[in-house]
């Protein structure tokens, strides 16, 4: 288990980073209304990522991870408690693989409509840098996800 450099402050420094490269993007482009579109996404996104990560290494390091889970918040400045745990039996995981055609449905449909309606190029390759993101998403849970 890492626990130096940006591990010592949080437990997820790269979800951090990927939110402010999205908020950083939506502000770039001149499209400072996306900013809610580019948090529910990363939200939606790095939940079900972070929930079977965590769960993973809980398994696979037990007590040690169990520790670092003690003294190193999840986000910088987000109280250390489990405020994103599986609920009842939900498996994140599973749940984005059977919603995934829905979730790439509706962002091919953003792209096709940003594009259609002239916007910025930022916005509708936004759009794509998503849809392409979520494809890889989908095979990294599907290679990690027990049969």
């Amino acid at each position: 288990i890492s626990d130096s450099g940006p591990y010592r402050l949080c437990r997820n420094p790269r979800y951090v980073g990927n939110l402010w490269l999205g908020l950083g993007g939506c502000l770039w482009s001149g499209l400072p209304q996306l900013i809610p579109y580019s948090l529910l996404t990363w939200a939606f996104v790095h939940y079900p990522i972070i929930c079977f990560e965590e769960e993973t290494l809980l398994q696979r390091h037990g007590q040690a991870f169990s520790s670092y889970c003690q003294r190193t918040p999840r986000f910088p400045g987000v109280p250390r408690r489990g405020w994103v745990k599986q609920v009842g039996g939900l498996r994140w995981d599973r749940a984005f693989l059977a919603e995934f055609s829905t979730i790439e449905g509706w962002t091919v449909a953003a792209w096709v409509i940003a594009w259609l309606q002239g916007a910025p190029p930022g916005l509708w390759i936004g759009t794509l840098g998503l849809w392409s993101m979520l494809r890889w998403l989908k095979s990294k849970i599907q290679e990690m996800s027990p049969r």
